[in-house]
């Protein structure tokens, strides 16, 4: 799946742009105010009605702010076009300013098929990956204590994806909850096989991945855990 095309109409400073993406990488140079953000910017808000329908069929995602139509116009829109198995999936999104009642209306059904296509194809070949890192890369906070327990399903992946803001909450919840279920199967190492519950592994798969990432972009630090009393990681 591949970020074929992005069109602002009326967004910001932006009168009217229309890129072509590469199928590989794509890189925005210039100087601060030239818009670069502004083009990061508008593709987080469209794909974010992706995101969202993804998880949860018909959900909403981010609308264009009204600030964020430019001075003298009374609407703005964002265009984007996905090509995925060589099928090309365009939407439009639309924001009018207050009063405006002959704006044109947002098409999202195209959004809504290519949420439906990868959600079906989920379990067979993954979820694509979304991230987002603004000029902002805000840490709102860094909490160790569990007060509320998540499930942890494939799709909560893209919660606060494309916010810009770092929450390390769910991420500190899921280590510690995949390292307890670690330290559980321990107790079963050098049992026979017929004593150790079904799909037994140690150590937890999941969490060696995690921990080797870490490591790999964290070189000074290696063996990553939880420590209860006093509260660390």
């Amino acid at each position: 799946m591949k970020l074929k095309k992005i069109e602002l109409c009326n967004f910001r400073a932006v009168n009217k742009l229309s890129i072509n993406l590469s199928e590989k990488l794509n890189v925005f140079v210039g100087v601060n105010g030239a818009g670069k953000s502004t083009i990061i910017d508008a593709i987080a808000i469209t794909l974010s009605w992706l995101v969202n329908r993804i998880q949860r069929d018909k959900t909403s995602g981010r609308p264009i702010p009204e600030m964020s139509i430019r001075n003298g116009v009374s609407q703005g829109s964002i265009t984007t076009c996905i090509n995925k198995a060589d099928t090309d999936y365009c939407w439009i999104l639309n924001k009018a300013i207050k009063g405006n009642f002959f704006g044109q209306k947002s098409r999202l059904k195209e959004v809504s098929e290519l949420a439906t296509v990868i959600r079906e194809e989920a379990q067979q070949t993954g979820l694509p990956v979304f991230a987002y890192y603004p000029v902002n890369r805000n840490v709102l906070d860094i909490p160790l204590r569990i007060r509320q327990k998540h499930s942890f399903e494939q799709f909560e992946c893209f919660d606060e994806a494309l916010t810009g803001a770092a929450n390390f909450r769910h991420f500190f919840e899921w280590f510690r909850n995949r390292e307890d279920l670690e330290n559980e199967s321990r107790q079963y190492l050098g049992q026979l096989d017929f004593l150790k519950p079904d799909n037994w592994e140690y150590p937890d798969r999941q969490l060696e991945a995690v921990r080797k990432s870490l490591e790999f972009f964290l070189t000074d630090f290696e063996h990553f855990s939880v420590r209860r009393n006093p509260l660390r990681v």
